[in-house]
């Protein structure tokens, strides 16, 4: 079984000070431990440079305020921890599909184009903090690292 990590998940993952990073490395390792693999977007990769290199005094707060450099370092890091998928041939006819079936609308269309990756790779498993934003897309379960960790 495959996992696709939100971008929330990923950020916690590399930052040790981070209040929730012994509960997601907990979730991660219970996931591995069980022979499931766990996967990420170039979305989710594209996030974690718009969170990493944001200055740290932009809106909204978490972001990490790194140079280039350090976020280029910090992505190797991610990298060796999950695997990154391109998008999947006809992967805007899935998304248009998703939002326009969904009802998508706003802030919500960059989970939807998750959701419509995930579907696209036939992964039916998103770990998540926002677990309540994926449960309307079916096909595709919606897990907290706090249920597994």
């Amino acid at each position: 079984m495959r996992f696709l990590v939100d971008t929330n998940v990923v950020l916690r993952a590399i930052n040790k000070g981070d209040v929730q990073h012994p509960m997601v490395v907990a979730a991660i390792d219970r996931i591995r431990e069980r022979g499931d693999s766990l996967v990420i977007s170039v979305q989710v990769v594209a996030e974690f440079w718009n969170v990493a290199t944001r200055p740290l005094d932009a809106k909204p707060p978490g972001v990490y305020g790194l140079s280039v450099h350090d976020a280029a370092r910090q992505l190797d890091v991610i990298e060796g921890l999950f695997v990154v998928l391109a998008d999947p041939d006809g992967m805007y006819d899935t998304w248009r599909r998703v939002v326009y079936s969904y009802g998508v609308a706003g802030a919500h269309v960059h989970d939807a184009r998750h959701a419509a990756w995930a579907l696209a790779h036939g992964i039916g498993n998103i770990l998540t903090f926002n677990v309540k934003d994926f449960r309307r897309f079916r096909g595709l379960a919606a897990v907290s690292p706090a249920e597994l960790g």
